[in-house]
């Protein structure tokens, strides 16, 4: 499944909590959502229990209903959560969780790579007790102007609370990634 997620950006100085780190927050105020595989497989990681497939048309069904919306994977179009899902009734995972709520972050970057703290809608805990660091590299080594983040490295999935804010749907919905 793949959520995007629009907002305001907002940076907010540097961390007093990391040293040489940033914060910023995102406030969403559209999303949507593509499903890109019918019935994708989890490949386990650490202490996660083997690999596990899973049927996501269903899964999206049940969770997002949004008018009848074929989420089958062959209708490549995605489903704008904000505008053709407007009640909550259609869509709540994501009305409730994330459309107008800000999740606060704590990152930095370099010219190598990037990395985030797990977003988190508690500013107190995000700014001042961040915790779960990932990094990935760039694809890029121009300079720290914005360049496309690796989509090799495996550490990738855990940058969706942050990059697009996915990962806590996923696991709200029993691994969908």
């Amino acid at each position: 499944i793949e959520i995007v997620h629009e907002g305001a950006w907002q940076q907010n100085g540097g961390s007093s909590a990391v040293l040489s780190a940033s914060l910023a927050s995102l406030t969403v105020t559209a999303s949507s959502i593509r499903l890109l595989q019918e019935r994708p497989c989890l490949t386990p990681v650490n202490i996660l229990p083997p690999e596990q497939c899973f049927d996501a048309v269903g899964t999206l069904e049940a969770a997002c209903p949004c008018n009848g919306t074929n989420w089958t994977s062959t209708d490549a179009s995605a489903a704008n959560i904000s505008m053709d899902c407007a009640s909550t009734e259609d869509c709540p995972i994501i009305h409730e969780a994330y459309l107008g709520k800000t999740r606060y972050f704590t990152y930095n970057s370099s010219e190598a790579q990037a990395c985030f703290y797990g977003a988190n809608t508690n500013q107190a805990l995000a700014w001042f007790s961040p915790q779960d660091m990932i990094c990935v590299d760039r694809l890029s080594y121009l300079s720290c102007i914005p360049s496309p983040l690796s989509t090799s490295s495996t550490a990738l999935p855990m940058l969706w609370p942050v990059m697009l804010v996915g990962l806590t749907f996923a696991h709200g919905l029993r691994g969908i990634s």
